[in-house]
């Protein structure tokens, strides 16, 4: 962990196809953006490489509800047991399949891309 002088650390860690990345401080670690479904695996083997043991995360924070960002939150949360932070509205959002995906992985968005 830092000391109190040091500016926080950012270590990105690849899960699938984007990433996720660990934020460490004095106060402890933030896991930003879990990554997809099955991620799980990738976080630990990177918070490991990067020294960060599970219990050294204090707070995942999902910025939105695409499931590329959010879908391990769980399974992170079963690995190192810190609470899930996110805006109110992204879980009813993020039901909602129409909205799960980033607009460049959805049909529609790709064509919009290609116009």
């Amino acid at each position: 962990m830092a000391t109190p002088d040091e500016p926080a650390t950012i270590h990105r860690i690849r899960v699938g196809e984007t990433n996720c990345y660990l934020v460490r401080s004095a106060g402890g670690t933030i896991l930003v953006d879990p990554g997809p479904p099955g991620s799980a695996p990738a976080i630990a083997a990177g918070a490991a490489a990067a020294g960060v043991a599970p219990g050294d995360v204090r707070l995942i924070l999902v910025t939105h509800g695409h499931l590329d960002h959010y879908g391990a939150a769980g399974d992170a949360q079963a690995w190192c047991g810190a609470s899930i932070a996110a805006h109110p509205l992204a879980p009813g959002r993020s039901r909602d399949r129409r909205n799960a995906l980033p607009p460049a992985q959805t049909l529609r968005g790709s064509l919009g891309r290609w116009a």
